[in-house]
């Protein structure tokens, strides 16, 4: 399976003059990563209002920002920055407070770095390399007095923090040997963590129970059961500005454009409680929102329950519905109590058009046309599973849990 659309983000906390740029020049070298730091934010409001940029210029203007605009407002510059960023692999340069990865640690595979070296280091490199006005001329004590104020005296409690160290009092070679075996590391359990979040979807004709299958194992492994449908439904329900489109569309008898749905989606698997896997029953419906889906996620499993046309027709044309609530019934595996009454709101059962012998008929062969080619599209990606939908509900649960085990 790919993982293209993976992106690995690597924030980098430590002292004056341990190495942050280093690091992440390296990282954009050898791993064609994006970069983004804290203080070029403030680097170019000074530019522009033509004003020297030395350490206390830098600090001064990072506290009037902090003070008049929140003490997270440039952290949620970053943030954004990094999210909009289409990168595999970016660096965030310069973090110092715990704010400033407040929203980071929110996107995926967030991942800091701290920075070790020793202080006599870190200043003797602060000079030569004379990045700000009057590091040349700063003595020792001076440069250690420096991390007693405001601005860096929050990153040790930080870099407290991070999951990663890399000692950087060594040489170049030494350097790059450990950021090289960390990014092997890093890799490797992003990977392993992306395959392991149950990223599934399940596909099959009408009748073939794969909103029942969805509703079963959503609730055996606690995690989202999403079908456009009824997110169509809940907006016409709601009476949104949606709703009463999709409304509007479907009493005109045309079906929902690709363009309406993948936005519905994409909206519904941003949501938090996406994040731990889920559950797609009835999408994609054809290759275009395949391919759509590809690009926001990765599909660990695409299940078909198959059934045969025969048994799609005979199911279907038992399935009843409320006039009134619309809860579904069907005769033979959910009847209701009294036959032709609704168990809730005690009105009339009715059969949908859509569940009449015709109906149904049409709506599979437009079914087979577009499965063959999702078929093929998720073969390719070596996540397309089989399983036969002909047997019981309890059966064919125990044969997807084997299935995902």
């Amino acid at each position: 399976m790919k993982n293209k659309k993976q992106k690995i983000i690597i924030g980098l906390v430590g002292l004056s003059a341990c190495g942050k740029g280093t690091v992440a020049q390296y990282f954009k070298k050898k791993y064609n990563a994006n970069t983004h730091k804290f203080s070029i934010i403030l680097r170019d409001i000074l530019n522009r209002l033509y004003y020297k940029i030395d350490r206390t210029s830098l600090q001064t203007l990072s506290t009037i920002l902090r003070t008049n605009f929140g003490e997270d407002v440039l952290a949620k510059v970053i943030a954004r920055d990094v999210k909009n960023d289409k990168n595999k692999i970016i660096v965030v340069d310069g973090i110092r407070r715990m704010d400033d990865i407040k929203y980071l640690k929110k996107l995926d595979h967030f991942l800091l770095f701290k920075i070790i070296v020793k202080p006599k280091i870190r200043y003797k490199r602060l000079v030569q390399r004379n990045e700000n006005l009057g590091d040349t001329k700063k003595t020792y004590k001076e440069f250690l007095d420096d991390e007693k104020k405001e601005a860096d005296l929050k990153i040790p409690l930080v870099m407290q923090k991070a999951k990663y160290a890399i000692d950087n009092n060594g040489s170049f070679k030494e350097l790059h040997k450990q950021i090289s075996h960390n990014v092997e590391r890093i890799t490797h359990n992003v990977m392993r963590s992306t395959l392991c979040v149950p990223r599934y979807m399940i596909f099959g004709p009408q009748g073939s129970g794969k909103g029942t299958q969805a509703k079963v194992l959503s609730a055996k492994l606690n995690i989202p059961h999403i079908s456009t449908g009824s997110i169509f439904r809940e907006q016409i329900k709601k009476q949104t500005a949606l709703g009463k489109k999709i409304k509007n569309i479907v009493r005109q008898g045309k079906l929902i454009s690709d363009i309406i749905t993948n936005k519905v989606l994409k909206k519904r698997l941003s949501a938090k409680d996406c994040r731990a896997g889920f559950i797609l029953d009835g999408y994609p419906r054809n290759l275009t929102q395949a391919k759509f889906l590809d690009k926001l996620i990765n599909t660990t499993l695409a299940l078909e329950i198959w059934i045969s046309d025969e048994e799609a027709v005979k199911r279907i044309s038992q399935r009843r519905i409320c006039v009134k609530c619309e809860k579904i019934y069907h005769l033979k595996f959910n009847p209701p109590k009294t036959d032709g009454i609704c168990d809730l709101c005690n009105s009339k059962l009715s059969v949908r058009k859509d569940d009449e012998k015709d109906a149904v008929k049409k709506r599979l062969r437009a079914y087979h046309s577009q499965t063959a080619l999702l078929i093929n599209y998720y073969k390719k990606r070596k996540v397309y599973k089989k399983i036969n939908g002909m047997l019981s509900i309890k059966e064919v649960s125990k044969k997807i849990y084997k299935m995902i085990e």
